[in-house]
């Protein structure tokens, strides 16, 4: 009899303290503050969204057709191309670092005293000649330190904006060409640049 008493007495001891013991779910709840109604929800950190890309505002190279990259420029000469992207022209290419924001400076005007400029525009050429892009220069700044006489008018200097970024990579020859008393004129300083 005290063989058998032993061991129902362990399992009723352990039986006890079983009920005792709170089911892990409780012991979770107990440790963790209990949420009221008053209690704020605090939402978990929304991801960030990507900046969508800027359009570029400046205008973008048109190329020209066949029958347009087909026109005899007459020579013209009185012009510069002075820098492209910030850096000067020195001899050497200048390698784009951007191509969206490009600004373009320089000058240009007639040969002749009292001759007419018009449609004046940057062009860009590759090197097998087979393509070519232009894009429009407005030439609205006064260039007196240009003027080599005091009779004639300040010189008309540029700055021109524009997107590129329809070039492919290579090297391109930028000249300016516009039209004087009616003919289509080329003014090449040997400027070229490249695309990476």
């Amino acid at each position: 009899m005290k063989f058998i008493a032993a061991p129902l007495l362990a399992i009723a001891i352990a039986s006890t303290l079983a009920a005792c013991t709170p089911p892990d779910d409780a012991q979770n709840a107990a440790a963790s503050p209990a949420q009221t109604a008053e209690s704020p929800v605090v939402a978990p950190p929304a991801a960030e969204t990507p900046a969508m890309p800027v359009a570029s505002t400046n205008p973008a190279l048109r190329a020209l057709s066949n029958d347009e990259r087909a026109q005899t420029l007459a020579p013209a000469a009185s012009c510069n191309l002075e820098s492209v992207d910030g850096q000067p022209f020195a001899g050497a290419d200048i390698a784009l670092a951007t191509l969206s924001a490009v600004k373009a400076t320089g000058w240009l005007k007639a040969d002749r005293v009292g001759s007419a400029v018009g449609q004046p525009a940057l062009r860009f050429e590759v090197a097998d000649k087979t393509q070519l892009w232009e894009v429009p220069v407005q030439t609205t700044i006064a260039r007196d330190d240009l003027s080599p006489k005091d009779n004639e008018a300040a010189t008309p200097g540029f700055e021109v904006a524009f997107d590129a970024g329809a070039l492919p990579s290579g090297r391109y020859h930028l000249y300016l060409a516009y039209k004087v008393d009616g003919v289509l004129s080329g003014c090449d300083n040997g400027r070229y640049i490249t695309i990476p």
